[in-house]
């Protein structure tokens, strides 16, 4: 047999030994042996939260993700509609500047220059 001097050195030692080392969730000799027992089951219930919350994670970025491809293919097809119809309107002026036939030398001189800046915004788009 043995006798024990000065226990509650010991658990002073122990709990500075924890602080020191950032875990202050325990109290007594008894929570730490309550935790060593326990250990396995607690950390198996972590994980499997962890596993859980990564899984709704993973689900709301898929649907984030689906709803994001509806949203570009959407403006994609909003902007080529845009686009497209622009292009139509520049056409129909060109053609109304090409199909007038005035005499005047200054109005043909306007409608060539109208005509050549229509088409170079044709051709930048």
């Amino acid at each position: 047999m043995c006798k024990v001097y000065n226990s509650v050195g010991c658990l002073t030692t122990v709990k500075t030994h924890l602080s020191r080392h950032n875990i202050n969730d325990f109290n007594s000799i008894n929570e730490v042996l309550n935790f060593r027992q326990n250990f396995l089951s607690l950390r198996q219930q972590i994980i499997s939260r962890h596993e859980k919350l990564i899984e709704n994670e993973r689900n709301i970025l898929e649907t984030e993700i689906l709803n994001l491809d509806t949203r570009i293919k959407t403006g994609k097809a909003q902007f080529e509609n845009i686009f497209l119809s622009e292009i139509e309107e520049l056409r129909k002026k060109l053609d109304n500047i090409s199909s007038s036939t005035s005499l005047n030398f200054i109005q043909r001189l306007f409608n060539f220059i109208k005509q050549w800046s229509l088409n170079k915004k044709l051709q930048t788009l």
